[in-house]
């Protein structure tokens, strides 16, 4: 799973499929400061219902966070940078251990508290355990802390240059 998120994030940097869907994301992340690093939060978190693997989604998820920064005028080592980064990352990490087949440590230690213990827990019972307490709290929180730890403000960035269809191209040469 994470040499799979590494091989889709190198791609969807390499290939700029990580700017494009930012393009597409400002306009339903537009607005405030806040409102992208809580939208970010709850993408990343919904992301754990799809995939399986905390780092997968790290290595697929950041490009494309990382892509909506520039389009939005972070530059390197900026606050606003430095907190989508975090709130992508925590936001896919923090979350997930509400939900049972989300990360690795849920797995084990059901499966260490089954094989000591005789305890077993079901999907249903462990995410209505964990979910409103691990889950909601994070993904409310998160991006408050965030905010206040990492301030910044919206700047604009030059617009992407359209992609030209390739295949327009060999028609051409």
């Amino acid at each position: 799973m994470v040499f799979g998120g590494l091989v889709i994030g190198h791609a969807v940097q390499t290939t700029g499929l990580g700017s494009r869907i930012a393009g597409t994301l400002i306009g339903y992340f537009g607005g405030s400061y806040f409102s992208i690093l809580a939208r970010s939060v709850i993408v990343a978190a919904l992301m754990a219902f799809v995939l399986p693997s905390n780092m997968g989604r790290i290595m697929i998820l950041l490009p494309i966070f990382l892509g909506l920064a520039n389009r939005l005028g972070w530059t390197q080592g900026s606050n606003g940078r430095v907190a989508i980064t975090l709130a992508v990352s925590a936001g896919t990490l923090y979350p997930s251990f509400g939900i049972l087949t989300a990360a690795v440590p849920n797995l084990a230690l059901l499966g260490a508290a089954e094989s000591v213990h005789g305890i077993r827990v079901t999907y249903g019972q462990y995410f209505l355990m964990q979910f409103p307490v691990i889950a909601t709290t994070s993904i409310l929180f998160l991006p408050a802390i965030i905010r206040v730890l990492y301030p910044d403000e919206l700047r604009s960035a030059p617009p992407l240059p359209r992609c030209r269809n390739p295949l327009a191209l060999r028609r051409e040469g």
